[in-house]
């Protein structure tokens, strides 16, 4: 590490002695205020500055925040024209409306086959001649509702329902 005076015009003779460059800003700013602790804010502010405007450490952070902070905003963000623009929104668009409509249809699907059935189970577990058999079921029961009427309207107990459902073999 390169050996620097890190001395202000305000400090007092006797203070002024060499010293290592501090790391960091950070390291800078602390061991000025431990050898400054009667400064205020803006004393040590006037200070840091001081000392930042001569030393190497300053210019060598401030260059590597600024590279940081502009790098991506000049170089590595391209030009987009505002066609381009559009284009990117109206892409963005379509893909939240497909992912919407996914979603409507994993929701619908969950719903059905997760519908209890005559049997007590969701329809996810039943079996195919389960489901065969409700075929004629319940088209006995629609036909004894007519197109706008509520199954419960026409059936007021299970046990009316029953005794359209159940066939005696």
């Amino acid at each position: 590490m390169t050996e620097t005076h890190i001395h202000t015009e305000k400090q007092p003779k006797a203070r002024r002695e060499k010293q290592k460059a501090p790391a960091t800003l950070a390291e800078m700013l602390i061991r000025l205020h431990q050898q400054n602790p009667e400064d205020d804010r803006d004393d040590l502010m006037s200070r840091f500055v001081d000392v930042c405007l001569t030393t190497k450490v300053f210019h060598a952070e401030l260059a590597e925040y600024w590279y940081r902070l502009n790098y991506g905003v000049l170089i590595q963000r391209p030009s987009v024209t505002e066609q381009e623009r559009a284009e990117q929104a109206e892409q963005r668009a379509r893909e939240v409306k497909e992912t919407v409509k996914l979603a409507k249809k994993i929701i619908i699907t969950q719903y059905k086959l997760s519908t209890v059935m005559p049997n007590g189970k969701p329809l996810r577990d039943c079996i195919g001649e389960e489901i065969a058999s409700w075929r004629d079921q319940l088209g006995r029961v629609a036909d004894k509702v007519k197109p706008k009427q509520k199954v419960g309207d026409v059936f007021k107990t299970n046990a009316a329902l029953h005794e359209v459902t159940v066939v005696e073999g």
